[in-house]
């Protein structure tokens, strides 16, 4: 019963929007300032199909998707100078709101969905953020961002228990992006120096403690 009032719903959208884009070619209708609205409706029943059962948590990942066209559609409509620097933040955050959604929903079921959401998250705010520091500042960022990911693979609990291994790729990247944003600012004029030095002092008081020895 289910399936066939499914097939029925699909249907009738399907009808809906043929009858739309028809009536476009014809000239009788302008769908432009109503093309948020089309992708927005389908989303919105997605989700709805989302929220009502668990099992559905597939669901709301292109209820994201389409309700995160429509609201590009609009914003470009509405702010046109603006889609550059917005635009792709739109898109990729609600995607990564439909992968975090999967997360909590399912709880520790579906836990590599934190995975992409923090990747999709993190290239959101990089997006945002480029205009104000510069992509030195952002690629730092993103790689934090990143080892933020990971990290919290590691730290959240699943089915499995603690997935210990992602403490390795978190700390490598968070490590790549303390360097880039390092070379980023002017502590590089500090802290090189100051390695060079340890460096130094290090060689030199190992000398001494092999002459010691002997």
């Amino acid at each position: 019963m289910k399936e066939i009032e499914s097939r029925t719903f699909w249907g009738i959208l399907l009808i809906v929007g043929g009858l739309l884009f028809l009536m476009q070619s014809l000239g009788l209708l302008m769908l432009d300032n109503l093309w948020p609205i089309i992708f927005a409706v389908p989303g919105a029943v997605f989700l709805y199909a989302f929220i009502r059962r668990r099992d559905n948590w597939w669901a709301v990942m292109p209820g994201m998707a389409l309700l995160g066209i429509g609201a590009l559609i609009a914003f470009d409509q509405i702010f046109p100078r603006a889609r550059g620097t917005w635009g792709g933040a739109i898109f990729l955050g609600s995607l990564a709101v439909a992968f975090l959604a999967v997360y909590l929903r399912t709880g520790t079921h579906e836990w590599w969905a934190i995975i992409p959401a923090g990747v999709l998250g993190t290239l959101t705010a990089t997006i945002l953020l480029e205009p104000v520091l510069g992509s030195g500042f952002t690629g730092g960022l993103f790689m934090l961002g990143m080892g933020a990911t990971f990290t919290l693979v590691y730290l959240l609990p699943t089915q499995d228990g603690r997935m210990r291994w992602a403490i390795y790729p978190a700390a490598i990247l968070g490590g790549i992006g303390v360097l880039i944003l390092i070379t980023a600012t002017w502590l590089v004029g500090i802290i090189g120096p100051l390695a060079i030095i340890a460096l130094g002092l290090y060689l030199i008081l190992r000398r001494r403690d092999g002459q010691e020895e002997r």
